[in-house]
């Protein structure tokens, strides 16, 4: 097993947050590209969340066979009934 290097990180008081000479997430998503992919695509859902624009990222999405897909396809299904519910409404108003 490699021996672990020290770091010692930086405290930066104008901005209260420490400086390291390395990226934890960058180099834990290095280890394995399974739960690099996820990663990413968590990150993307949560971006397309907070702006109210699932369907790009959604139907982009493919199948890591992991919980995470699971939680997708409930989400899809959530958003397009949704979309029907919405639509509905609207024809009522016009």
């Amino acid at each position: 097993m490699e021996k672990l290097e020290k770091v010692q990180p930086l405290y930066h008081k104008s901005v209260g947050y420490y400086e390291m000479t390395f990226n934890p997430i960058t180099e834990g998503l290095e280890l394995n590209p399974n739960f690099e992919t996820a990663y990413e695509t968590y990150q993307d859902i949560m971006t397309s969340l907070r702006a109210y624009r699932f369907d790009p990222t959604l139907h982009a999405y493919h199948q890591l066979y992991s919980q995470m897909s699971t939680t997708i396809e409930s989400l899809k299904n959530t958003v397009n009934k949704f979309y029907m519910l919405l639509n509905q409404h609207i024809q009522t108003v016009i």
